[in-house]
């Protein structure tokens, strides 16, 4: 029990320091929440919300579409990235591909414009530059 409370702790820590890294180059307006699932990695959630300002909520386990957007995502990177392949290892070029092509994709969404023209219009261009 001791081995498995330290190793969920370990890894609660890691993702919330990536988090930490991951958001801190977007603007404190561009996001109010982050949506969890319910994983223990996410165990730290209250020191995210309190580094940032932010509310948390967790969606429930079992519920793909509570997250449509991420499952969506999810979708998009696993074209890239199979679930055979191990996240471990992977180089930075390598995920920087695969958002710029996910990014640079005619929505229908959007009228057959890209995610970034989308942004542009909106004046929210510079959040495509940090991620």
């Amino acid at each position: 029990f001791l081995m498995a409370t330290y190793s969920a702790d370990r890894s609660s820590t890691v993702v919330a320091a990536g988090i930490k890294q991951l958001f801190s180059r977007v603007p404190a307006w561009f996001f109010k929440s982050i949506t969890y699932d319910q994983g223990r990695e996410f165990f730290n959630y209250k020191r995210t919300d309190h580094h940032f300002g932010t509310a948390s909520s967790f969606r429930h386990a079992g519920c793909p579409g509570e997250r449509g957007l991420n499952e969506r995502t999810n979708g998009l990177l696993r074209q890239f990235f199979p679930r055979t392949r191990p996240f471990r290892g992977l180089g930075e070029h390598e995920t920087a591909r695969a958002v710029a092509f996910i990014t640079h994709r005619p929505r229908k969404k959007s009228g057959d414009r890209t995610t970034v023209e989308k942004m542009r219009e909106d004046g929210v261009f510079l959040v495509s530059t940090f991620v």
